[in-house]
């Protein structure tokens, strides 16, 4: 039998099922939580190909270093390539899943590769 994938099994829930619920009694306090001033690092690239652009370079750098990861706004990516890009990562998680670690394992396993991008600015 095929694995499915979450997004299917959940399509047709409306509710959280009681076995994933905790009881009352087990709920955690709010006077538990401690507050916090931080939110997820928002970057606008507007301007990145001008005088902006070394501080949006610094701005990811410092992202990545406190947080690991931050969104993106004025990206100028167009609807229809987002829309297109979700279209095609949704078609190969229902591929099978022999076909998609086929796919991912094409050139060497994922250890060896490693990523590296440079900006160069232009003032």
């Amino acid at each position: 039998m095929a694995a499915k994938l979450l997004s299917d099994l959940a399509s047709g829930v409306t509710c959280v099922p009681s076995n994933y619920v905790r009881p009352v009694h087990d709920h955690p306090s709010l006077d538990q939580v401690q507050p916090s001033d931080h939110s997820i690092p928002l970057i606008n690239l507007h301007g990145f190909d001008g005088s902006r652009c070394r501080g949006i370079i610094n701005q990811i750098g410092l992202a990545c270093q406190n947080y690991g990861f931050f969104q993106v706004q004025n990206h100028a990516i167009e609807e229809a390539v987002i829309d297109n890009m979700l279209k095609v990562a949704r078609e190969f998680f229902h591929l099978p899943e022999s076909e998609r670690l086929a796919q991912v394992f094409l050139r060497r396993p994922v250890e060896d590769h490693k990523t590296v991008h440079q900006f160069q600015c232009q003032n």
